[in-house]
């Protein structure tokens, strides 16, 4: 089956059934507060938001490098603009 397997579950009716799934596969997802304070620069120079921004940066590329199989995403919440399926406000994703 390469990099999948399988688990044996039960639909509704008490059948069994396979469910596929991929082997060694993360999912990740950043959330990242754009509030006024993380905005700040702190004694460094730089703002909590520059600093996790480079952090998912390197995230990614490592992830990437890994082989880039892996689910990532970012989502900003106290955001001045909204842009998200559901119409939240505060949240850009």
């Amino acid at each position: 089956f390469g990099s999948h397997d399988y688990d044996i579950e039960e639909d509704d009716g008490g059948n069994s059934i396979g469910v596929r799934y991929e082997k060694n596969k993360d999912a990740v997802l950043f959330l990242v507060d754009c509030g006024e304070q993380m905005m700040k620069k702190g004694p460094g120079g730089q703002s909590s938001f520059e600093i996790v921004m480079k952090l998912i940066k390197n995230v990614v590329q490592n992830k990437l490098i890994g082989g880039g199989r892996d689910e990532l995403g970012v989502c900003f919440y106290n955001t001045a603009k909204a842009k998200n399926s559901n119409g939240f406000g505060g949240i850009y994703n």
